[in-house]
């Protein structure tokens, strides 16, 4: 009797022993906590990054008016407090030629009226660009012939170009004074960026 108490004791220590080193065992093995997904959040910070096309600081309208010869092409372009006025008109044989017009506040004036002390340097460096083109012209074989009698060094001012204001610049139109038969090269377009422009318009 007293062996079968002992072997129960014994085998109640055993299991003890064997529940107490399973949990230590638990417990050294590494928990794991689930972790959800962090939504990317769509507020308005988020909305603000994100890049939107620039906006023209030039507004442009054009419009057509209906002639015999084919449609006058009119394009009106305010920037700040400079508008400009473009009227194109056809010939017989579809060929437009263009007259310009430069308003100040509202109010018609001379081309040089919408620039400021600087005009001098602006002045300059136009000519030099409108000289490498009538060069170019000038010297050509093909057109060479158009020049004649033509000054090798023109200079021109403000008020003998045409000015128009565009959607992201200012042109400069600058016509040689060459016969009919030498429309196609009587002309050059030297344009400017706003960037470029902006330090010697009037304020």
């Amino acid at each position: 009797m007293k062996k079968i108490s002992l072997l129960l004791t014994t085998i109640a220590l055993v299991g003890f022993l064997y529940s107490c080193s399973n949990q230590a065992e638990e417990e050294k093995q590494p928990q794991f906590i689930r972790m959800e997904p962090i939504e990317e959040s769509n507020n308005d910070d988020n909305k603000s990054k994100e890049k939107k096309e620039p906006k023209s600081i030039v507004e442009c309208k054009k419009e057509e008016k209906k002639e015999a010869l084919g449609p006058i092409l009119v394009k009106t372009c305010k920037y700040r407090n400079i508008k400009t006025i473009s009227e194109g008109y056809p010939d017989m044989k579809g060929r437009y030629s263009y007259n310009y017009e430069v308003m100040l506040n509202d109010k018609k004036v001379k081309n040089e009226d919408i620039f400021n002390n600087k005009s001098a340097e602006l002045l300059g460096k136009l000519n030099q660009k409108i000289l490498k083109d009538y060069t170019a012209f000038y010297t050509a074989d093909e057109t060479k012939e158009c020049f004649d009698g033509m000054p090798k060094n023109p200079k021109f001012t403000f008020n003998d170009m045409g000015i128009d204001f565009d959607d992201d610049k200012i042109n400069f139109y600058v016509r040689f004074g060459l016969p009919g038969m030498c429309m196609s090269v009587d002309r050059t377009i030297i344009s400017m960026s706003l960037d470029e422009i902006e330090p010697y318009l009037k304020k």
